[in-house]
């Protein structure tokens, strides 16, 4: 036995769990306020290098720049075809 007891519902307290979320949804933010500013611009036909997330060390070609969003579509080969994966800029460099 660990000694762990779990609370029956009458021990819990629903008051604080309500008051922690308030904040969140109550919270409203303003489409377009935040806005990432990309370090390095990147173009349509330029090749990259994926450096992060579960296409790491993958090599591809900008399809289409999302600066709004953040994001770049890239072709990367897998399995030999090439497919469109959307990427935050921060997830790839120019080779």
């Amino acid at each position: 036995s660990t000694g762990f007891r779990a609370p029956t519902p009458g021990q819990m307290n629903y008051t604080g769990v309500t008051t922690s979320f308030d904040g969140v949804t109550g919270m409203q933010v303003q489409e377009g306020t935040l806005k990432p500013t990309p370090k390095v611009v990147f173009e349509k036909g330029e090749s990259i290098k994926v450096i992060e997330g579960p296409f790491e060390s993958f090599t591809g070609i900008v399809e289409e720049v999302k600066i709004d969003k953040g994001k770049v579509q890239v072709l990367v080969e897998i399995f030999g075809r090439a497919t469109p994966i959307d990427l935050d800029f921060n997830q790839i460099e120019k080779i």
